[in-house]
């Protein structure tokens, strides 16, 4: 039997891992029109910063949490309840605590945080979720945290 979505709150998430290819950066800085070559040439990083590899845009620490973890805009891997659902991602904040690079396998672990039940004129009923994200690097240093906000709400508004 599914899990109703406020009955998460506190969940630990599945622990995973993502290994970041140069193509996924290279791609991800085309994508998100980030011209900054250190984000595609190895040289280049090497030469304007510690790095010892290509780097990674900041903002695809995004995809290492929900690809190396649990994607909650899925929700399949939580077992949720959602019926008709929609899910909004809102919001996204990130700490970072070193640069990010190409070839590195980064360790992610989430927790659902909060699920609050809210009240909208626009959406009617709604439960707004925030999911901690921390990810390691292969050594164990800490590489970056990330907070996510969604909301789900559900088409028959259950």
């Amino acid at each position: 039997m599914a899990t109703q979505i406020q009955d998460i709150e506190g969940e630990k998430l599945p622990d995973g891992e993502f290994h970041v290819e140069r193509w996924m950066a290279f791609l991800w800085a085309d994508a998100t029109d980030n011209d900054d070559d250190v984000f595609r040439y190895k040289d280049v990083a090497m030469e304007r910063t510690e790095a010892g590899s290509q780097l990674v845009p900041p903002e695809y620490a995004i995809n290492i949490a929900w690809a190396g973890c649990v994607n909650p805009v899925e929700a399949e891997p939580l077992d949720i309840d959602i019926g008709e659902d929609t899910t909004f991602h809102v919001s996204q904040s990130f700490e970072f605590h070193q640069l990010l690079e190409v070839g590195e396998t980064y360790e992610v672990q989430g927790t659902i945080e909060t699920v609050e039940q809210k009240t909208g004129d626009a959406l009617g009923e709604f439960h707004l979720a925030t999911i901690e994200y921390e990810a390691v690097d292969a050594s164990g240093q800490p590489a970056f945290s990330t907070t996510s906000k969604l909301i789900f709400k559900r088409g028959d508004d259950g």
